[in-house]
C-alpha cells in the first residue's frame, strides 16, 4: 500500500475513528489503529506479533482490529472501486483467454466455527461449516466488490440479487 492511499483511507475513516479522551485512557492516534489492523488483515502474522510490534497488549491490538474492521464496513461496505483504463482490463482478460470480457464473479466457502446447536444452515455440501465469499475481480485479480454473509444453502443467483451488485448496476455506478 502506498502512503497516498494510506492517507486517503485514513481521511475518509478518521472522524469516525476518532476517540474521545478520558481521565483513566489516553486514546491511540486513528492512523495507529489503521496501520494495526491493515497490518493483521494484509499479512499471516499473529495478535502477540502485531502487539509486540507496535508495544501493545492484544486485547487493544483486538479492539484496534474490531473497531477499523467495523468503521470500514459502515463507511466503506458499498463502495466500488473503479476501473480507470477499461480497454487494460479488457485486453488482460482477453490475454488469459476471456475475450470481450471486464468483471469476473465468483464464489468460494469459508470454514467457520460455529455452535454445534445452530450449525446446521452453515454445514456446506463438503461436509463443514462455512459462509459464502462472493466477490467480483478485474483481469489482476483484485476485488472490486464483494459479500460475505451468505451461508452455504444459498444459490448463487440468490447471493447475486440479495448482494448491493444490481442496484449498483442499475443506478450506473458500475460498468456490467
Amino acid at each position: 500500500m502506498t502512503q497516498a492511499t494510506f492517507l486517503g483511507l485514513l481521511e475518509q475513516l478518521h472522524l469516525h475513528l476518532e476517540l474521545k479522551e478520558t481521565n483513566i485512557w489516553q486514546p491511540l492516534p486513528t492512523d495507529t489503529w489503521l496501520a494495526i489492523s491493515l497490518l493483521k488483515l494484509a499479512t499471516s502474522a499473529s495478535l502477540h506479533y502485531v502487539g509486540h510490534l507496535f508495544g501493545m497488549g492484544k486485547a487493544t491490538i483486538t479492539e484496534a482490529i474490531l473497531e477499523v474492521c467495523d468503521t470500514l464496513s459502515d463507511v466503506l461496505g458499498y463502495t466500488m472501486l473503479c476501473v480507470h483504463d477499461l480497454l487494460a482490463v479488457v485486453v488482460g482478460f482477453h490475454d488469459l483467454g476471456f475475450s470481450q470480457c471486464i468483471r469476473a464473479l465468483d464464489r468460494t466457502h469459508i470454514p467457520i466455527t460455529c455452535p454445534l446447536q445452530r450449525d446446521h444452515p452453515y454445514y456446506s455440501q463438503w461436509c463443514f461449516q462455512s459462509i459464502v465469499l462472493q466477490v467480483i475481480t478485474d483481469h489482476c485479480s483484485v476485488f472490486t466488490n464483494m459479500s460475505a454473509s451468505w451461508v452455504d444453502s444459498a444459490y448463487n443467483a440468490c447471493i447475486f440479487q440479495n448482494s448491493a451488485l444490481p442496484a449498483l448496476v442499475e443506478s450506473e455506478c458500475f460498468a456490467p
